[in-house]
Formats: structure tokens, sequence, C-alpha cells
């Protein structure tokens, strides 16, 4: 493997690990993460030895979402909408992935970054783990969020999340609704979440993959809206949004706390 600046890769057998590490940013995801990201995926693919996949973040923090310091003014909706649809399908990457996946999940994990782990089979997180969306607060609309979320919770309990801000949702409350699987102390969280991948990666994997492939075919087709119809309305209203100028004052007043 090559080395990445941004993120840490751990083998444990058929098990391999990419744990975001930007400590200093609570491993906010940078385009450059993004890319080394779908970098170190591809190179776990080729190695047929490789079986189950973790997905974690080092430090305090799982994620804490997009790197809003790298948002750049694209001078018009039109490319404020381009450049969000196009940054928010990064995670696609793990739905075509032919490793099952687990997210190990503490500290934050807001927005892009909980989409994220939504793409991955498995969730677990640590009592410590907070969970949310503060796409609202920001000035922005949180289309795939309300795609994702419903589609894993029920658009009963989506939108009112959606709407709770940065009133973060507990692992206890997270796991009632079924946003994660299972809640471990921190102390126990990398000991169960490899105990389950070394389990995973186990299995005769024929069966596996071709579930995960209907997986993904479910997946893009949530609500009975095909995922690419989604990312279209994430780029037409954000654009919509951006031409208000909202979205840049609170980001700008986030920025400058």
């Amino acid at each position: 493997m090559k080395a990445y600046e941004n993120l840490i890769i751990e083998r444990d057998g058929n098990v391999a690990t990419i744990a975001l590490h930007r400590p200093n940013a609570l491993n906010a995801l940078s385009l450059d993460l993004k890319r080394e990201v779908h970098e170190a995926l591809e190179e776990l693919e080729a190695d047929q030895n490789v079986r189950c996949l973790v997905l974690a973040g080092r430090g305090r923090a799982f994620s804490a979402g997009q790197d809003l310091n790298e948002r750049v003014d694209p001078g018009s909706p039109d490319e404020a909408g381009r450049r969000v649809r196009e940054s928010s399908r990064f995670p696609e990457i793990f739905l075509r992935s032919r490793l099952p996946s687990i997210s190990m999940i503490q500290g934050y994990c807001l927005g892009g970054a909980l989409q994220m782990t939504l793409y991955t089979d498995v969730r677990v997180a640590s009592t410590d783990a907070k969970f949310g969306l503060p796409e609202f607060e920001r000035g922005m609309a949180c289309i795939a969020g309300m795609y994702l979320i419903g589609g894993v919770v029920g658009l009963g309990r989506a939108m009112p999340m959606l709407l709770r801000g940065s009133d973060w949702v507990t692992a206890a409350e997270a796991r009632e609704i079924g946003l994660i699987h299972y809640v471990v102390e921190p102390d126990d969280l990398e000991t169960a979440t490899m105990a389950m991948a070394r389990k995973i990666a186990a299995l005769p994997p024929a069966g596996v993959r071709a579930t995960r492939d209907w997986k993904a075919t479910l997946f893009r087709n949530m609500h009975g809206v095909p995922l690419e119809a989604m990312w279209d309305a994430v780029g037409r209203y954000h654009q919509q949004v951006y031409g208000t100028g909202e979205s840049q004052e609170a980001v700008g007043r986030f920025l400058t706390k």
C-alpha cells in the first residue's frame, strides 16, 4: 500500500481498515481526503485477500463532515449546484465496492460523514458518538440527507432529525431509530468491530457479494426515486438556495466563530 497524507491503512488478516486521519480538523472531508479514500479503496479492491473493510476515524471524531474551509465562491448558482452534486456523490464508491463494509464510529459523525456511513453495510458506534445534519444551520438544503436518512429510518423520522441541527442525536437514540446497528462502550469499540469484521471476512464471499449487488440495486431506488434523480435534485435545489445568498452568509458566520 502507498502512504497517504490523510489516511491510515491497516491490515488484520483478511480485514482492511481505512481510517480518516486529519486530527486537527476532526477528520473533515477535504477534497484530498476524498481522493485518497477513493485511491485506497481501489488498491484494496485489487487485493483478493481483502474480504472485509472497516471505515474508521482516528482521534476525537469519526468525522465532522464536509470541510467548509475549502468552500470557494463558485461564481454562479449553476456552478454551485454542479459542485455540490459532484462532491456529494463520493460515498457511492462503497456501494459499488465488492467488499462488505463496517463503519466504526466514535465522537462526531456529522453531515456528509454521516451520509457516507449509510453506504456501508454495518454501523457500530461507541456510546459517546453524536450524529447530526447541520446543513439547515449552514443555510443549505439537505436533499441527499433526506433521501438517505429517510431510506434508512423512514421519512417520518428523517425531517425531525434534520430540523434538530446541532442538537445532536445520541448513540442510544440512533440505535433506537435504526440509524446505527450496535452501540458499545468506547473502550470496546475497536475490539467489537474487528471481531465482527473477522467473522464477515471468513464467510464464503460469492453469496455475500451477490446479495450486496442486489442491495445496491435496492439502495439506488429508495422511495421509488432513482439515486441518479436524487443527485439531479441535489444540484437543482442547491442552485436555488445558493441564489438567495443565505448559505454564503451562514457558512461565513460559522467559519468566523
